[in-house]
C-alpha cells in the first residue's frame, strides 16, 4: 500500500466511527509499554538497550491504524511530520545519531525491540514456538531460559493489533482499501503528495 493522504484541517483524520479503534490502539500501546517496564525491570542488567542503541532500528511499514494515530499524535503535539525529515539512506531514516527523532511516537514493534519475545516460526518444520531477544541481551548466559512471564507473547500482541486494524479499516466508507501496511516515511510526506501513489480515504 502507498501513502495515504491526511487532512490535518480535521480534528482527526478518520472518520468518527474510527475512534473506538483508534483508543483501542492507545491503550494497547499503554499495555506494550508496560510490558517492556516490568521485563526490563524482571531481566535487569541481563537487557542493555540504551539510548543511542539503534541496533534493531530499521525502516518499517506499519498498519493504517498506526499511521494515522501516530502522524496524528505528531500533529497534535507540535510535530509537523513533514519538517521532522526522513534520511532514506538510512537504517531507519528517523535517526540522528543513534537516536530516534520521534520517539515518544514510534509504532509497537519498535517498543518491543530487545526484549524477549515470544513467536511461531512458520518457517520450522512443523512450525515451532521460538524466543528470540536482542544479540546484546544476555550476554552473560550460555543458555537462557525464560518462564511464560519472563516473556512478551508477540503472537497475543500482533493478532490483537490486526483486530484493531481490521475494525479501523471497515470504519471508513466501503473500507477506502485500508487493508494494506504503509511506510512509516510517508509520515514526512506533504499532504499533497500523501495522495500520490496510493489509495486515498474520501
Amino acid at each position: 500500500m502507498g501513502c495515504v493522504a491526511s487532512n490535518q484541517h480535521r480534528p482527526a483524520p478518520w472518520p468518527r466511527a474510527a475512534n473506538a479503534s483508534v483508543a483501542a490502539y492507545g491503550r494497547l500501546l499503554k499495555w506494550v509499554d508496560a510490558q517492556a517496564v516490568r521485563l526490563c525491570a524482571l531481566h535487569g542488567e541481563d537487557i542493555t538497550c540504551r539510548p543511542g542503541c539503534d541496533g534493531c532500528c530499521v525502516n518499517l511499514t506499519v498498519f493504517p491504524v498506526e499511521f494515522f494515530a501516530i502522524r496524528h499524535a505528531l500533529q497534535q503535539n507540535g510535530r509537523s511530520p513533514a519538517v521532522i525529515g526522513f534520511d532514506a539512506t538510512a537504517a531507519c531514516g528517523f535517526l540522528s545519531d543513534g537516536r530516534c527523532r520521534i520517539y515518544a511516537y514510534r509504532p509497537i514493534i519498535c517498543r518491543t525491540h530487545g526484549l524477549p519475545i515470544l513467536f511461531l516460526d512458520d518457517a520450522a518444520e512443523p512450525p515451532a514456538w521460538q524466543v528470540t531477544f536482542c544479540e546484546r541481551n544476555f550476554t552473560g548466559h550460555v543458555q537462557v531460559e525464560f518462564s511464560d512471564t519472563a516473556l512478551l507473547d508477540v503472537e497475543r500482541l500482533n493478532m490483537t493489533l490486526a483486530r484493531i486494524n481490521r475494525a479501523f479499516g471497515r470504519a471508513w466508507p466501503g473500507g477506502a482499501g485500508l487493508g494494506g501496511r504503509i511506510p512509516m516515511a510517508c509520515l514526512c510526506r506533504s499532504d499533497a503528495a500523501l495522495g500520490e501513489g496510493g489509495s486515498q480515504p474520501t
